[in-house]
């Protein structure tokens, strides 16, 4: 009997759970469905202003003299006198003796020319004279036909003319050499090293000093093929172009000027990239310049049409960045053509209008029509167009 009690308690306890259950499920509140409301991202935006630009590109490398050469003796001997000027560093004008070879046996060799070529104008006259006396004799004999060469002497008159030219020539070499003891600056010039001194022998073809032109001075400026489009041109079609030149000593700079004068019209394998060379007159800071100087150059190049300075934060991709709608307040990607990189902007030539606001602000999530808040700022430095800006590769 109590087995059979607790079996209809334990069975009345679990019906009450379940009867419990189904009140609690349907008497339960009902759960409203409500969309997720994103907050809107805040985003700096600025303006974007076209225009023209005229890009500058930037370079370096070491100052050159237009000329250097080495001086060589033309003929032998000791070297019996030397210039004061002749060493590093100092300048001779163009054909100033620089030093001077024994000229003694020089000298004899030109008398000795000299009297050869008296002697050859002596044996010309003679054989002149025979020749003229050779035809009397021939007409006063009254001999039929015409007298051969050698009855007139003629191939012995060629023979004395020939001597003559050869003693003239034999006469100028002599004179030559004798001015070629006397080794004289090529150009106006300064000294980079020398190579003798008072006393030494010199053979013909030994180098003496080494000579290089002062201003107006040249430097060869490095340049990536891209920038090969952006080099200013003149009527002819040669590249042209001023160029600043900024040259650093200790902390301060200077600043020099120049011109575009030709490019070496070869591509260099290992960079990929030109030579242009550029011209400095050396009148603003004659002592400063001097071959083997460092000098930091912005080309100026020519002018882009129609284009706009953008920060390079603002793009979201490769050449996508954040519009933005004001009047909506979203945002959305705008494919743009990236013409070049100039530091910390991008000039773009296409994709953009004048007056639109394009979003400074990363955004990782950024999807198009995504609403935003947008904050207007002030353009980063650089962001507005310049009469020149310097351009890197992309």
């Amino acid at each position: 009997m109590k087995k059979v009690l607790r079996i209809l308690i334990g069975v009345g306890i679990l019906a009450a759970g379940v009867a419990f259950s189904a009140l609690l499920v349907a008497t339960k509140p009902e759960a409203k469905r409500e969309a997720a409301v994103r907050p809107a991202a805040v985003v700096e935006v600025i303006p974007v202003s076209i225009g023209n630009l005229r890009v500058s590109l930037p370079s370096q490398g070491l100052v050159n003299a237009r000329r250097r050469t080495m001086v060589a003796a033309e003929v032998g001997g000791q070297v019996v006198e030397v210039s004061p000027k002749f060493e590093a560093g100092l300048a001779f004008e163009q054909d100033e003796v620089m030093l001077r070879i024994e000229d003694a046996d020089y000298e004899s060799a030109l008398a000795q020319a000299e009297v050869a070529l008296a002697d050859a104008r002596l044996a010309l006259d003679t054989e002149l004279a025979r020749s003229e006396q050779a035809l009397k004799d021939w007409e006063s004999l009254n001999r039929k036909g015409e007298p051969s060469d050698l009855t007139l002497r003629k191939p012995h008159v060629a023979s004395a003319r020939a001597a003559v030219n050869a003693a003239e020539q034999a006469l100028e070499k002599a004179r030559r050499d004798v001015e070629r003891t006397r080794i004289k600056a090529p150009f106006a010039g300064r000294v980079a090293r020398t190579e003798v001194e008072l006393g030494a022998y010199l053979s013909p073809g030994m180098p003496v000093a080494e000579i290089f032109t002062t201003a107006p001075w040249e430097i060869r400026l490095p340049l990536a093929l891209d920038d090969w489009e952006l080099l200013q041109r003149d009527a002819e079609g040669e590249v042209a172009g001023d160029i600043t030149f900024n040259a650093r000593l200790g902390d301060e700079k200077t600043r020099l000027r120049g011109k575009v004068l030709r490019t070496e019209g070869e591509v260099e394998r290992d960079s990929r990239s030109i030579y242009v060379v550029a011209e400095i007159p050396g009148q603003e800071d004659g002592e400063l310049l001097q071959p083997g100087l460092f000098l930091e150059a912005n080309i100026v190049g020519r002018e882009l049409e129609e284009v706009a300075m953008i920060p390079f934060r603002a793009f979201v991709g490769r050449d996508e960045v954040g519009v933005v709608d004001m009047e909506k307040k979203v945002i959305s990607k705008r494919r743009v053509r990236v013409e070049r990189r100039t530091g910390n902007h991008v000039i773009v030539s296409s994709g953009l209008k004048d007056g639109e606001w394009v979003s400074i602000t990363p955004l990782s999530d950024l999807v198009d029509q995504m609403p935003v808040e947008p904050r207007k700022v002030e353009a980063p430095e650089g962001a507005n167009l310049e009469p020149t800006l310097s351009t890197t590769k992309p």
